[in-house]
């Protein structure tokens, strides 16, 4: 247990028994009792057990550990230091690996607590150094999910939900923002996570509390994030909308069981295919235009892509600072159906998958390859390309490859 200042170890193998001395003699296997004093007196707010115990308080980051490793860790055998001063806020720390992820105090910083043998001393690395814009208003709540891939997930201050992918053996550190649908419900919130391993396969299930707005009472569900399309699940159930729900069953043009989106406009996937946009009833029915055996009916997602002020080089140097023209753009897709691009803020081109040869009462087929597309746009002297998915369908952008015509100055 830790507690204010300090911390208390129990018996050995004896989790409910503090005694610090067995009839009157203090036992290798005894009790302990620790302080967690430097230059202040700071408050515990998380602990994480490793090869050692990392303590973190409001003031510093501290490690407990035996000082003697040819002796078993006990009373007369602790050790207490200190090793970095940066503060914690009361985020559940995650293990990953040989580190230790927490949060610095304020709510703003992620920090990687681990030992470096270079200088034989515990290091706290800044991971949100390149990314500090996507923790604005402070962090909250903290999962982490092992499988498939590696990710931290945390609840931000403002309810949306962050992801960061952290897998350091391949130096990978990435930040990912997951809002909620967008609507006229902008209350609409993640309150905590949690993760559990799945039933149905090998991975871990990110499961939600939401606040979500019905009419103007809030209501609380509790929600799971679908796993990505793979090549071997059917595109009949492929989720890509919001707090959504699946209906299987015999043909029909009206599902029902959607009370919990009354009011709300939700996007459609009728057995494969995108359906226009309908407005849930006040009895939490819709319906279709045509029949359908599988929908998928939620909230609509967004997905954007912007890209970096392009350097397309010119006569007289760089390009940047300078008008520039798309003439054309190839994107480079896989497993992918809808979509948009352009220059953001202006007119979209819908992105065409549709082939001739595709009949027209299916849906088509899951697109993998490069998309040669004219630009919509003429001169602009950022040319950030835009791409936009608002849909219920997957996209994958693997690469854009712009020609680009820049225009020196006179």
């Amino acid at each position: 247990f830790l507690g204010g200042t300090r911390g208390w170890c129990s018996v050995v193998a004896d989790f409910e028994n503090f005694s610090d001395k067995d009839f009157g003699e203090v036992l290798a296997d005894s009790a302990v009792t620790f302080p967690l004093l430097s230059d202040q007196a700071n408050d515990v707010q998380w602990c994480c057990a490793s090869d050692v115990l990392y303590v973190g308080t409001t003031g510093g980051e501290f490690v407990v550990q035996a000082a003697s490793q040819n002796e078993a860790f006990g009373p007369a055998n602790i050790k207490v230091s200190e090793q970095t001063s940066y503060g914690s806020t009361k985020v559940r720390p995650i293990k990953v690996g040989q580190s230790t992820i927490f949060t610095q105090r304020g709510g703003r910083v992620v920090r990687e607590l681990a030992y470096d043998f270079g200088t034989d001393s515990f290091r706290s690395n800044d991971i949100t150094v390149l990314s500090e814009h996507v923790t604005l208003g402070g962090l909250r709540g903290a999962a982490f999910s092992r499988n498939p891939d590696p990710v931290i997930w945390y609840v931000r201050g403002d309810g949306s939900l962050l992801g960061l992918t952290y897998n350091k053996e391949q130096d990978v550190v990435a930040w990912h923002p997951h809002k909620l649908a967008a609507g006229p419900a902008s209350s609409d919130a993640v309150q905590c996570v949690c993760t559990i391993p799945s039933v149905v396969g090998p991975y871990d299930d990110l499961y939600v509390v939401v606040r979500r707005l019905d009419g103007v009472t809030p209501r609380f569900t509790v929600e799971r994030l679908e796993q990505p399309w793979k090549e071997t699940n059917s595109l009949l159930f492929m989720t890509y909308s919001d707090s959504a729900l699946t209906y299987v069953g015999a043909p029909t043009t009206v599902i029902t069981g959607l009370s919990h989106l009354k009011g709300r406009e939700v996007s459609v996937l009728a057995d494969g295919a995108a359906h226009p946009n309908v407005t849930v009833d006040s009895g939490g029915h819709i319906d279709l235009n045509r029949e359908a055996t599988t929908v998928v009916v939620g909230l609509p997602m967004v997905s954007e892509y912007q890209g970096m002020r392009l350097e397309a080089g010119a006569a007289d140097g760089t390009a940047q600072g300078k008008t520039k023209r798309i003439v054309r753009l190839a994107l480079r897709f896989l497993n992918t159906l809808g979509g948009k691009f352009g220059f953001l803020g202006k007119i979209l081109d819908d992105i065409q998958f549709r082939s001739g040869s595709d009949p027209m009462d299916q849906a088509p087929p899951l697109f993998t390859g490069d998309k040669s597309l004219s630009f919509p746009d003429g001169y602009d002297s950022d040319a950030r390309i835009y791409v936009k998915q608002d849909q219920p369908l997957p996209m994958t952008l693997v690469a854009l490859m712009p020609q680009v015509t820049t225009e020196d100055r006179g």
